[in-house]
């Protein structure tokens, strides 16, 4: 290591060049990277219903559907419309009030059936379009051909406004976060050039994680770009921190270079140590099987690794060529000390041991209640146009859910399938050719026109309306017992798929992955904590004060009647486990070397929780300064409430480690010391 640590002082204004040529090309490249604004591009590809769209795509041709509510009583302007709507290319069939009810009755003879087309005022219209590669330019076309009385949904439409709505959202938070966290270490540190090249540093690391992400080519689902770029400072801005402070130490006995040395030499294992627990909490999301989870997890561990090769050699070569104005003049500081804190929490430890149990025992309870939402709409905002017109559509005529069952066309079984499927109890209508003249009516006198809007390239599709949404306990036993009978009936190639059964194998992949990512992250964390203390007992008591900063966040939608979005469990499982572990970590390493000296439990628990503090707050301040831009000021719910998590779970996590841990580092000393090697030295203890 110290060949490396002599080239990085040697060579300091090449690695200054080289990084910069690399952030100039990464800020050429980074705006290439691709977005996804649809929920279903987090599942992974090979799932069935996933392959069901696909056919139904590719092969069938047949597009997304779209709704278009009409704010206007008047039927000749409506059947206008309509006629304009059909005349699109890319349309494939228009649905409306005309379709379903003989227009030349009386409103007051129509049938029931005509309430979901035609509703106090309002007129309703479904349109599906062509498979196409992109739906932008015929969202545009449709937009415009639209009177101002009538507006336009569907997921795709959501997509495309949202994308709209959320350009340059990620760059606005990042800045907002680096402003905060620049005005905090100003505030904090003596020298005012030093937070500028530390967040710089940070800055440089981010844009080359961008980079690789645009050049990989992968799509991220948009909330994934907004969490990377923010937590990547966040969680590695301390590898710095530590860096700083022992090269300042260093510096007052020595001249730069070899201070410089010394001081990399010096904070190589404790930098690595904390990555690699932040490293085991991302590692621990790449085993998710929803992309959201898998490529976040990756760009993470991706980021902590190129953080820590940009603080080991661009970050040194900043401080050795500034050192001058560094070392110069020095403004007042904001101390973050916290006094005798650890010797209050010493000498009454017991107390707050019962506190934390009886935390412990409640966040527990509330984490238990806490239902996730897996509709993502209801996050969104409510002045996205589409996203309005989706909410006045459900509000008046009641949301809709539907599913598809998609063949091949010599599939076997098929007709019995779908007329026992439309015997179930929740299914309004099974429309397929089969179902909608009499099924004992030979195939060969079937409409040629009817079986073609049914059919493409071998394979064929049949519309299920259901009247149970299927995220609910009846839809989940309806969508059950549709697969059960599409697997025990049709003898071939068959799927069911659907927006709405989409939106249930997230729910059931995304309690998988929750399962997964969090007992891994966990593992991996107390095996790297019980390698680095040597100790059985001391992991499973840090881990366990982190994991109550988690429940009590997630605990948090419970208290405050909040909605939470499905992954936060899993976020806040693997990202603030992995994040804020380093707390605890360093107030015992402080406490057992103290320990080892021969203070006392109460004297060495002071003078850990006096000296590690100021890096606690430091690191958790930037956790929290990162993240709160998003969290105050995005208009997306999703994002707001996401980066809020974050932000309050570097909170919690400081606040648990400053005033609990102490009490059970004293509490738990005489079991850490039997079961720790080398824990502490009681026959030299100082009275």
């Amino acid at each position: 290591m110290k060949p490396l640590a002599e080239y990085v002082v040697e060579k300091r204004i090449y690695i200054l060049v080289i990084f910069l040529l690399l952030a100039v090309i990464s800020i050429l490249i980074m705006p290439h990277r691709k977005l996804s604004y649809s929920i279903f591009d987090i599942l992974p590809s090979n799932i069935k219903s996933l392959t069901g769209i696909r056919i139904l795509s590719e092969k069938i041709a047949k597009g997304p559907e779209f709704t278009i509510l009409c704010e206007r009583d008047n039927i000749e302007e409506i059947e206008l419309l309509v006629k304009k709507l059909e005349s699109l290319p890319y349309v494939i069939s228009v649905s409306w009030l005309g379709n379903n009810q003989d227009l030349a009755y009386p409103d007051e003879l129509w049938n029931s059936n005509s309430n979901s087309w035609y509703k106090e005022g309002f007129y309703k219209i479904g349109i599906t379009l062509r498979s196409s590669n992109s739906y932008k330019e015929q969202i545009r076309e449709i937009k415009e051909l639209l009177p101002s009385w009538a507006g336009l949904t569907g997921s795709e439409v959501i997509s495309y406004d949202m994308e709209d709505y959320f350009k340059n959202s990620t760059l606005v938070y990042f800045s907002l976060g680096i402003l905060f966290v620049v005005i905090f270490l100003f505030l904090t540190f003596p020298s005012a050039l030093v937070p500028v090249l530390m967040v710089f540093s940070m800055i440089v690391g981010v844009l080359i994680n961008l980079a690789f992400t645009a050049i990989s080519g992968k799509s991220l689902y948009f909330l994934m770009d907004t969490i990377v770029a923010i937590l990547q400072v966040a969680v590695t801005l301390d590898y710095a921190l530590f860096l700083y402070h022992r090269y300042e130490e260093e510096r007052s006995n020595r001249d730069k270079e070899s201070a410089m040395v010394s001081a990399i030499l010096s904070t190589f294992k404790p930098i690595s140590l904390s990555s690699l627990t932040t490293i085991a909490g991302f590692f621990a999301l790449t085993f998710g099987r929803l992309t959201l989870y898998s490529i976040m997890g990756w760009i993470l561990v991706r980021g902590v690794f190129i953080s820590l090769i940009v603080v080991l050699t661009l970050f040194p070569s900043l401080l050795l060529l500034f050192d001058r104005f560094i070392s110069g003049k020095r403004h007042r500081i904001i101390p973050l000390g916290v006094g005798n804190l650890g010797k209050f929490t010493g000498r009454y430890s017991y107390l707050f041991t019962i506190v934390f149990v009886v935390l412990l025992v409640t966040s527990l309870y509330s984490n238990s209640k806490t239902e996730p939402v897996f509709d993502i709409n209801i996050f969104l905002p409510k002045d996205i146009p589409s996203v309005a017109v989706m909410n006045k559509s459900n509000e008046i005529f009641g949301r809709t859910e539907s599913a598809f069952i998609v063949a091949r066309e010599d599939a076997q079984g098929l007709t019995d399938a779908l007329t026992s499927i439309k015997s179930l109890d929740g299914v309004k209508a099974v429309m397929h050719y089969s179902t909608v003249l009499d099924p004992a009516l030979p195939e060969e006198l079937i409409p040629k026109s009817l079986i073609n809007r049914f059919t493409n390239n071998g394979y064929t599709f049949a519309s299920v309306s259901l009247g149970y949404r299927l995220g609910d306990e009846k839809g989940k036993r309806l969508k059950e017992s549709m697969a059960r009978i599409i697997e025990q009936k049709v003898k071939g190639e068959a799927y069911l798929t659907g927006e709405s059964v989409l939106l249930t194998d997230i729910r059931d992949i995304s309690f998988k992955d929750q399962r997964i990512t969090t007992r891994l992250s966990l593992v991996l964390i107390v095996l790297i904590i019980a390698l680095g203390f040597l100790s059985f007992s001391v992991p499973l008591t840090l881990t366990l004060v982190i994991q109550l900063a988690i429940w009590l966040n997630i605990g948090y939608y419970y208290l405050f009647n909040t909605p939470m979005p499905f992954f936060i469990p899993s976020i806040l499982g693997t990202i603030q486990l992995g994040a804020t572990i380093d707390y605890a970590v360093l107030l015992t390493s402080r406490y057992q070397e103290e320990r080892r000296k021969g203070n006392s439990p109460i004297e060495s628990v002071n003078r850990s929780v006096y000296w590690g503090a100021h890096s606690i707050i430091t690191s958790a301040g930037t956790m929290i300064l990162m993240n709160l831009p998003a969290s105050i000021f995005s208009n997306i719910k999703l994002i707001r409430l996401t980066m809020g998590s974050l932000a309050r779970g570097g909170l919690l996590s400081l606040i648990i480690v400053l005033f609990f841990l102490p009490a059970l580092l004293v509490i738990l000393d005489k079991v850490f010391r039997f079961t720790s090697y080398k824990w502490s030295d009681d026959k030299d203890e100082k009275s």
